[in-house]
């Protein structure tokens, strides 16, 4: 404030200046008491502008006459005049005295003093008030429930204002908080006329004090805030404003009464007439608004009035509503306005089925034509939310009133048992369920999809679909949801969405229902091994969710399909193949989800079905799970395998193997990470060839307890390089993410080490676990891959012997599997 004083006292001190001050006149007063702090004689210089300016006149006398004046003559408790004085020093210490004896005394008998019943005075007290604030004299707070009780209290407070602009919150404060008392219609009728004259001053004093009226959320703040709407010209935009979630209970409660109370007193009238001026001014506006958002503005008004204010619309304004629709249809819109304006039609409907007649019919009939305007519109995106009611009216009616809560983020209140009606009448003669299973499929994929991002619509759109899937309808209907689902699975990131899970075991659960016993066949196609194995085991090379968030969401969501889809599998066999789950690292998924499981993580709506899956169908997975470090090993390999060293390039040239032999002893010392992503190199590329090709020679027993009648111990063509690779699979293989890959193909070597053509699945091991024991003859003579062999064979039993377990049922008269071959692998 220093500053500004010095900037308009060196103003003041050029000649000519006086169009210069004449524009910062109003700020003067302002910037007198702006800083309490600042020092008295740059107040002082300040109020002296009033003096030495040609501009003032009353202001000026009065800024003279203050200098007179002190602080202990206005605190004067000498007995006052009865009529105002004459003079501007005597008046000024008048109306002091009288302000300040009230203030302390809390004399009621003010406004009978003819200074302040007198209109006449009203300039004179308004100077008088602006000095003495500006010298602190008074304190407004205190001053202005006193200027209430008084003829001229308006125009005072009003002049307060125009002199401080910065007051404005005081004051309303003051009369905000008379109100909240619940005057009677008299003090309200005061109060009223006080806000809306001070709104009135400025488009920002208005909307501070409708602000300000709101934020009580009483029915008589109420009033005075649409009051201001109405002056503003925005009725639209501020009752959008109130609609929001379930705030402000109070206004829509008066809002309510005002529509519905009889008009039995003075204020109830007032209020009713308010409301109908609400109306008028609602209905004018649908023949001239054409700003875009402007029209959502006002349909969504009426969504509010309605929904929540308990309005019945007339004919004229159901018509106008409906036309302004309509012809909206033929603009550009924005996203808003398809559910806001169904929103709309709904609920119109809703409020005229309290009578079965025939303008209730014509209604209904232009509704539903509207609907269907509108889900033409935009049916990929927005068209899910009246599949979503459509859905809700056939199967959970009552729930109709949350959907409209969601798509207006406002509180609705209707009565529910006319909502069926809106079905049968409207929302179910043209959305079917038929239009609902093609119409979903047709409908645009969020991008991206997780548990923090939320797009309504398309919220809408999973929801529907999910159930369509529990209620198999798209069996019926002979529709493939596998594109659309496939679509959400690629756009679904992390945190995983609570509903995919889900839907990844509803989608199992219809193929397996649409499947035609007589054909073998179904309309809902399981999905290509090769695109789910992919996208599961690419976790391997990226192990960090915080860094891959979209593959570890598709690697979860696919290995929720593929644990499913086995198990269902297994339970009803088909001509559908199993998926090999040897392949997946699904201890290391396990693991590393099982970290960020809780609350708001990233995988918490996930865990808990992915671990429940994991334990019925392969709970070995989990016997062996991995470190992260182990994973790093897997994408950072120090140890580069020559480019030649492959199973052709090496069998063609043996010299190598010597290569490979000292590389192979470079590994004897490097850690379990370093080399565990060489395991599948090691027992798939150089065991066969360390072994070679078997020996041609007179058969012979394979029973090692037998002797043989001529030991061959040389068969094996490296030996030195068997013993290298078994040191190192049996210290790492524990580390690897798919250890049971390693292991089978660990199996095809010991059996026929370079014969392609010789194949054992997974499913060969778990149905005869003892095939390992049919392995190369010469395996037997080297103490290597017995050390090899043996473990294999602990492993292959427990696999087999859990799968029985899981295919015994003693319930089950038709269950092939005996419990005795349970005991026989044992």
């Amino acid at each position: 404030m220093a500053s500004a004083s010095k900037a308009v006292l060196s103003l003041l001190a050029i000649d000519g200046r006086e169009e210069e001050m004449r524009a910062i006149m109003p700020m003067l007063t302002r910037l007198v008491h702006t800083n309490p702090s600042v020092s008295s004689t740059a107040r002082q210089d300040l109020q002296n502008v009033l003096v030495v300016n040609a501009e003032a006149t009353v202001g000026k006398r009065y800024a003279v006459a203050f200098r007179s004046i002190t602080i202990d003559e206005v605190q004067d408790t000498a007995a006052l005049e009865e009529s105002f004085p004459d003079r501007d020093v005597a008046r000024a210490t008048y109306v002091l005295r009288i302000l300040h004896r009230a203030v302390q005394t809390k004399d009621t008998g003010i406004a009978t003093r003819d200074v302040f019943a007198n209109r006449s005075h009203v300039l004179d007290v308004q100077c008088i008030l602006s000095n003495a604030l500006a010298r602190d004299w008074l304190l407004l707070s205190d001053i202005v429930p006193i200027l209430l009780d008084t003829s001229i209290g308006t125009s005072l407070l009003v002049g307060i204002v125009h002199n401080d602009p910065s007051v404005l919150s005081t004051i309303t404060d003051a009369l905000v908080t008379a109100l909240k008392k619940q005057p009677d219609h008299h003090e309200f009728t005061k109060l009223h006329s006080m806000l809306i004259s001070l709104s009135k001053l400025s488009f920002s004093a208005a909307m501070s004090i409708r602000n300000e009226c709101s934020l009580i959320d009483s029915p008589l703040t109420a009033a005075v805030a649409i009051d201001i709407a109405l002056i503003l010209q925005d009725t639209p935009q501020f009752l959008v404003i109130m609609m929001r979630g379930s705030q402000a209970p109070q206004f829509w409660s008066f809002v309510h009464d005002a529509l519905h109370t009889p008009v039995d007193n003075a204020m109830r009238v007032f209020h009713r007439e308010l409301l109908d001026q609400v109306r008028a001014q609602l209905t004018q506006k649908m023949t001239s608004e054409a700003e875009p958002m402007g029209i959502v503005s006002l349909i969504k008004s009426y969504c509010g009035l309605i929904g929540r204010g308990g309005l019945s619309l007339n004919d004229n304004e159901i018509q106008g509503l409906f036309l302004l629709i309509s012809n909206a249809l033929r603009q550009p819109m924005p996203k808003a306005f398809i559910p806001v304006a169904f929103s709309a039609v709904v609920l119109v409907c809703l409020s005229k089925l309290a009578t079965q007649d025939e303008a209730m019919m014509r209604i209904m009939q232009e509704a539903r034509q509207l609907i269907k305007a509108l889900y033409e519109i935009d049916s990929q995106e927005a068209g899910s939310a009246f599949m979503m009611m459509a859905l809700l009216l056939y199967t959970k009616p009552s729930m109709v009133l949350d959907l409209m809560r969601d798509l207006l983020d406002c509180t609705i209140v209707m009565p529910v048992d006319r909502i069926p009606l809106f079905g049968e009448y409207v929302l179910k003669l043209d959305f079917t369920e038929v239009l609902m299973v093609h119409g979903l499929l047709a409908s645009k994929t969020a991008n991206p999809i997780n548990a923090r991002v939320h797009d309504i619509f398309h919220e809408m759109a999973l929801r529907v679909v999910y159930s369509l899937l529990c209620e198999r309808s798209f069996v019926r209907h002979k529709a493939n949801p596998g594109k659309w689902l496939q679509d959400q699975v690629a756009a679904a990131t992390l945190p995983v969405h609570p509903i995919l899970p889900n839907l990844m075991m509803e989608w199992v659960e219809n193929t397996f229902a649409a499947l035609d016993p007589s054909t073998m066949k179904t309309h809902v196609p399981s999905l290509r091994s090769s695109v789910v194995l992919e996208s599961i085991t690419i976790v391997i090379q990226k192990p960090y969710p915080s860094q891959h968030p979209e593959i570890w969401a598709r690697a979860v969501l696919y290995l929720i399909y593929v644990l499913h889809f086995n198990r269902r599998q297994q339970s009803k066999p088909t001509a559908f193949a199993k998926y090999n789950l040897h392949v997946l690292p699904i201890g290391m998924i396990f693991r590393t989800i099982a970290q960020a499981s809780g609350a708001d993580e990233d995988f918490e709506f996930v865990f808990p079905l992915l671990m429940r899956l994991i334990i019925d169908d392969c709970p070995l997975a989990l016997h062996h799970i991995p470190i992260l470090e182990d994973e790093v090993a897997l994408h950072y390999l120090p140890y580069r395998i020559p480019a030649e060293w492959t199973l052709e390039s090496l069998r063609k040239r043996p010299e190598l193997m010597a290569d490979v032999r000292e590389f192979l002893i470079a590994l004897e010392y490097s850690t379990n990470q370093s080399i565990v992503s060489l395991l599948e190199w090691l027992v798939g590329v150089v065991l066969p060839l360390a072994m070679g090709s078997p020996v041609k020679s007179e058969p012979r027993s394979n029973n090692p307890f037998l002797p043989s009648e001529a030991p061959q111990l040389d068969d094996i063509f490296f030996p030195e390089i068997c013993s290298l690779i078994q040191n190192i699979v049996v210290r790492s293989l524990s580390h690897h993410p798919t250890p049971d890959s390693i292991r089978l193909r660990l199996l095809q070597s010991l059996c026929c080490p370079l014969d392609a053509a010789f194949t054992c699945t997974y499913q060969d091991v778990l149905e005869e676990p003892y095939v390992v024991l049919r392995c190369d003859p010469r395996v037997w003579n080297n103490f290597s891959l017995v050390g090899l062999l043996l473990p294999l064979l602990d492993v292959c039993r427990e696999w087999s012997a859990a799968y029985v377990l899981r295919q015994i049922n003693p319930d089950d008269p038709n269950s092939t599997i005996d419990p005795v071959q349970y005991i026989l692998i044992q």
